[in-house]
């Protein structure tokens, strides 16, 4: 209840305006009731991350489980980009929250750890087709890295419409899948 509120409020009213005292009445709790949970409202702000977090992960390797061959790895690549950019969209509310969380000095190494965590999912979910047509694991880590970080970039400020959301998807799919073609077409062997 205190992180839902959490969430209610900071979406409605602005992460500056979120205090123990706004969350507690969201939550139609006492103040006190609050921080016998919580130490603050940066305690709640990470808590919410850290749930968000691990939604993220599980989204990702959800998304990334069937093996990808040459026959079925651009489909797959615009199923994982339509799977994310959805947890994104469906996450939405929590953005300026999030991004609050991701500004502290944790934070920012928590994205850190996540974007890493990314690329060596990317690594090993795209990273066998690649060294079969040839790179060296160092180039199949550099594709990777710009892989995540085009379909990260597309993400970055978020979505205001369902349209908006549907387009930022199929341009993320195009542009990885142009990327992949390209490095395909190019490879070594």
């Amino acid at each position: 209840t205190i992180l839902q509120a959490a969430l209610e409020v900071a979406d409605e009213q602005g992460v500056e305006n979120l205090t123990m005292q706004s969350i507690a009445a969201k939550a139609r709790i006492a103040a006190g009731t609050a921080y016998q949970f919580y130490d603050d409202r940066d305690a709640i702000c990470f808590d919410i991350y850290l749930e968000w977090a691990e939604v993220w992960w599980a989204t990702l390797m959800e998304a990334t489980s069937k093996r990808i061959s040459s026959d079925n790895w651009e489909q797959q690549v615009r199923g994982l980009v339509s799977k994310m950019g959805q947890f994104y969209f469906e996450n939405y509310d929590a953005y300026s929250l999030l991004r609050y969380v991701e500004a502290t000095k944790s934070g920012g190494e928590a994205v850190r750890t996540m974007v890493d965590a990314n690329i060596q999912r990317w690594a090993e979910w795209f990273g066998p087709l690649l060294k079969s047509a040839g790179y060296t694991p160092a180039e199949i880590q550099r594709i990777c890295v710009a892989a995540v970080r085009m379909i990260r970039g597309h993400w970055a400020y978020g979505f205001a419409s369902e349209s908006q959301w549907r387009e930022l998807i199929r341009a993320a799919a195009d542009g990885v899948v142009a990327m992949m073609k390209l490095r395909l077409s190019e490879a070594p062997r």
